[in-house]
């Protein structure tokens, strides 16, 4: 009871400065909880809009496929199995046929990524129906902000790609 007794006594001796600290401590506390509510938010969101443009609603690999080794995807190629078939003629799964190119803006190389996907599917988050081919026989293709940037392309421009074809010649358009 002392310790209370003190410690009162202490907080209205001080006056003013004692009342302004703990009212800065009190906002800064809800600051922070407010800010980390923020990044957390933030975060969920980044991580859901990257799995609807990704993933879907999961994903089936070929056993020979290692996302984070290039040299494996001319090898992990194959039939859909029968099951995998099915899902896709009901329109729950789409098929993509990943292969390694090589994207030549304005001269210059530069190695990327290709992911063939169906125009019209519906189970990823992104605008496929943009990729049909025209009557102008040109390929179109969706390419992300930051290989825009690293490329210095723009909506319309044109550009030749490489990649190997089943056979293994390069192929180009």
């Amino acid at each position: 009871m002392l310790i209370l007794k003190l410690a009162i006594r202490n907080l209205m001796g001080a006056g003013l400065r004692t009342w302004l600290n703990v009212f800065v401590l009190s906002l800064v506390f809800v600051m922070i909880i407010w800010v980390q509510g923020l990044i957390h938010g933030m975060s969920e969101y980044a991580m859901n809009a990257s799995i609807d443009v990704e993933l879907g609603g999961g994903h089936f690999w070929h056993n020979s496929y290692d996302p984070y080794d290039p040299f494996t995807f001319e090898e992990s190629h194959a039939p859909l199995s029968p099951g995998l078939e099915a899902l896709v003629s009901r329109g729950e799964a789409t098929p993509i046929l990943i292969a390694s190119g090589a994207v030549y803006p304005g001269g210059r190389v530069q190695s990327t990524l290709l992911k063939g996907i169906d125009p019209d599917q519906h189970v990823l988050n992104i605008p496929s129906a943009a990729l049909k081919v025209g009557a102008s026989g040109l390929i179109p293709a969706l390419i992300g902000k930051q290989t825009a940037d690293q490329t210095k392309l723009r909506v319309g421009d044109f550009v030749t790609i490489r990649w190997r074809d089943i056979n293994g010649t390069f192929d180009a358009d």
